[in-house]
């Protein structure tokens, strides 16, 4: 249900193909959504369009709910799991340093949620922020776009094999 969900809003708001009647059946199915997906859900779905492989949208949008219940600052003090896809900080600082990207407990400036650079010419501080980069929407879902579909060759989520009793179910 949740993954139908979003899958239909990407579908709504960026091309994003379903197999459903465009108009009438994705404002049905949305109307349905409203009453049982996390609004959180779908602040962050453009990034799953932007850095999934369209095959692998449902897993990760599963894979998310499952870890964070799509909570961008979700945390489990057992392993020190942090962020919407519960990333340990030792997987973590391995990718940012094969990638030269932000480590674990790092700061990062977003600018409504993407990597501010001062590049942009900005004249308002309007959309800025200060976060640690484990708990940026932008960063958690590209790091595990990356460990899922280059590290492991777009075959297999292994990482998150705790949870796939969740996310393994057809009927999230």
């Amino acid at each position: 249900m949740i993954t139908n969900c979003i899958i239909t809003y990407l579908a709504m708001v960026g091309g994003f193909t379903t197999g459903l009647t465009p108009g009438a059946d994705q404002v049905q199915i949305l109307n349905i959504c409203t009453q049982y997906v996390p609004t959180e859900a779908y602040v962050y779905a453009d990034l799953y369009y932007e850095f999934y492989d369209l095959e692998n949208i449902e897993t990760a949008i599963k894979i998310t709910y499952c870890e964070s219940r799509f909570k961008k600052d979700a945390y489990r003090s057992e392993d020190d799991d942090s962020g919407l896809k519960q990333f340990i900080p030792s997987t973590w600082n391995w990718i940012a340093e094969e990638k030269n990207l932000p480590k674990f407990d790092e700061y990062v400036i977003l600018r409504h949620g993407r990597p501010y650079t001062k590049q942009e010419v900005s004249k308002s501080s309007y959309g800025f922020e200060q976060i640690k980069a484990q708990y940026s929407p932008y960063y958690n879902l590209l790091f595990r776009s990356i460990l899922a579909q280059d590290t492991y060759s777009k075959v297999t989520w292994r990482d998150w094999d705790s949870s796939k009793w969740c996310w393994g179910d057809s009927n999230i």
